[in-house]
């Protein structure tokens, strides 16, 4: 394959204030399964009914993101480590020249599996943790002391791009600086802090608060530690308000919120295509290029911003804010309404 086809985009194409998103799909996400043996109360999958991603549409998926031009690849659950085909998957990821990245929980992760994922070439594996204690974790997530031991593998393994998923909620939000130390002590660079989508209820009582995002910011404005401590997109209305303190200087352009259909696709178990795994609107094409250019549902999704409504519209935040468009989806069956209760909403004078 030419390895031009899937040229990923110029570095400051990403925050160009004049690119809401891209004409090829930069990243894609592989919903690989929903198998797991943990119990997590944050939990969205809406079925118990198991699923797995063939390992034939997987590998035709993947070489129809190359030619797409995707350049980064997630493998996701589920427990990801559940899936049997990893390792060929991440091999083929590296034939493509794509990246990969796998999330985890940490269950099952034991060093000749977790040896056998860096064998085969995979370039970034992310550990599920929401606490640095059990007791702060578990109004969450399941499985603290599999998180735990898997950080030490990874450390014992001396795997450089190892990093956190904390998903921010009520519970959790002011334990910042813990996670901060636990990430020091395991000698964890990357920190990287998502945005609490609604479980497989449509619940979304537990999102933190104003407090606790401004106690947050200024948490991570003020830090001068050795990791890196970044909000993912999808958590828009904490990098608007680090965009306030002059800290997120790049929270502009395409990645600036919400990224489903604008940098990125996720491939569903059975093939199927949609902008995100938490927006369940899947689409059949044949080719992930057609569905870029011709979907009619991300087309809607991509000019959001030309009618959105309040609190969104008229927010102080609202050039430097793009929230989860599932959470106004899944809520109020409607994308325009963004988040409709955001405790960060202020009216502009």
């Amino acid at each position: 394959m030419d390895k031009n086809i899937n040229k990923a985009p110029e570095i400051s194409d990403f925050t160009n204030p004049n690119i809401r998103f891209f004409d090829k799909p930069w990243q894609m996400n592989l919903e690989l399964t929903n198998a797991c043996p943990l119990k997590c109360p944050q939990c969205y999958i809406h079925t118990e009914e198991p699923f797995e991603m063939s390992l034939k549409t997987a590998l035709s998926r993947l070489q129809d993101g190359a030619l797409a031009g995707v350049k980064q690849v997630n493998l996701s659950g589920g427990e990801t480590l559940c899936y049997p085909h990893l390792e060929t998957i991440i091999h083929e990821c590296k034939e493509l020249n794509m990246n990969c990245a796998i999330a985890i929980s940490g269950i099952n992760a034991t060093k000749e599996k977790l040896s056998a994922l860096i064998n085969a070439g995979v370039d970034h594996i992310f550990i599920s943790l929401n606490g640095s204690t059990k007791e702060i974790n578990e109004h969450s997530r399941d499985g603290f002391e599999h998180a735990i031991k898997a950080l030490e593998t990874l450390t014992a393994l001396d795997f450089k791009n190892r990093h956190i998923n904390f998903v921010m909620n009520r519970f959790n939000a002011k334990n910042l600086p813990g996670m901060a130390l636990l990430c020091e002590r395991y000698a964890i660079p990357h920190l990287a802090i998502l945005c609490l989508k609604p479980d497989s209820k449509n619940d979304l009582r537990f999102f933190p608060d104003k407090d606790d995002m401004v106690i947050a910011a200024d948490f991570i404005n003020k830090y001068k530690g050795s990791v890196k401590i970044t909000p993912e997109p999808c958590f828009s209305q904490l990098k608007a308000l680090l965009f306030s303190y002059g800290k997120e200087r790049e929270n502009t352009g395409p990645v600036k919120g919400c990224t489903a259909g604008r940098t990125t696709v996720c491939v569903s178990a059975d093939g199927r295509l949609s902008p995100c795994r938490h927006l369940d609107i899947k689409e059949d094409f044949e080719h992930i290029s057609d569905y870029w250019k011709n979907s009619e549902f991300l087309n809607e999704l991509r000019h959001i911003e030309d009618h959105r409504t309040p609190p969104c519209h008229g927010c102080y935040f609202e050039e430097q804010c793009l929230p989860c468009q599932a959470i106004g989806l899944k809520l109020r069956n409607c994308l325009n309404t963004g988040m409709t209760q955001c405790p960060l909403a202020v009216r502009k004078l």
